[in-house]
């Protein structure tokens, strides 16, 4: 969907509420640079898993600040935490040709589940990455949780080096905000990070600015997880009404 709005998006899903239905079955969209998006098939999940692992570790800031290892980043958060929260029905895979190329994963906000820790190392993953993490994002999303009926986050995704910059991650946002009115969601939240990233670049042109998150500012359990650092991010929001 190469939608230049969020009214354009809007008015697709209004109108054409059998092509939506084609799509959550389990149709595929191809856009204008031959990237074929779909929401991501059982035999593409380990494939997208590994992909969304290694770009999240190697280059989203809070995963680099909060050192997080590739294993334990697939096991706690793909494995366990987004299967467990059902993220098929509202996450998108891109495709070029065979190859998963990009990974945009959402989730019911009130239906973010997790089986319990299985090893000492989950267990710290869990206490010192996770905990900090979601306690920083709910602190910043408490008061879009309290005002939406029925929430739709988008908790993670990423795009293969080679192919930023070519319209993925706006495609696939477009796809997940007309996915997520389809289903019946009220409200859509997403975090990007301030300034030049390409995540903030994407989410501008569909959701509204939101509160703001500095790093610096973040205490957790008497401490600073992300110490004095500069920037932040910011939570974009969407009303699906």
């Amino acid at each position: 969907m190469e939608a230049k709005r969020w009214e354009d998006i809007k008015e697709f899903v209004e109108k054409n509420p059998d092509q939506m239905e084609k799509f959550i079955a389990g149709a595929s969209y191809k856009n204008s640079n031959g990237i074929t998006f779909s929401k991501i098939p059982s035999d593409k999940e380990d494939e997208a898993f590994d992909m969304l692992t290694n770009v999240i570790v190697n280059n989203e800031p809070l995963a680099v600040k909060l050192q997080m290892s590739e294993p334990g980043f697939k096991k706690n958060v793909c494995q366990n935490l987004l299967k467990m929260s059902n993220y098929q029905d509202l996450s998108i895979g891109a495709f070029d040709g065979d190859k998963v190329v990009g990974v945009f994963m959402s989730v019911d906000w009130s239906n973010q589940k997790r089986n319990m820790p299985e090893t000492k190392e989950d267990v710290d993953f869990w206490r010192n990455k996770m905990n900090p993490l979601f306690s920083f994002i709910l602190m910043n999303n408490a008061s879009n949780v309290k005002k939406s009926k029925i929430l739709c986050h988008g908790i993670t995704s990423g795009v293969l080096d080679e192919y930023t910059n070519k319209g993925i991650a706006r495609n696939a946002l477009a796809l997940r905000l007309a996915l997520a009115k389809s289903l019946g969601f009220s409200d859509y939240i997403i975090e990007a990070g301030y300034g030049a990233s390409n995540a903030f670049k994407v989410y501008k042109h569909y959701m509204e600015f939101g509160s703001e998150m500095p790093f610096a500012d973040f205490v957790f359990e008497n401490r600073k997880p992300f110490g004095d650092s500069e920037g932040g991010y910011i939570v974009f929001c969407r009303s699906l009404a």
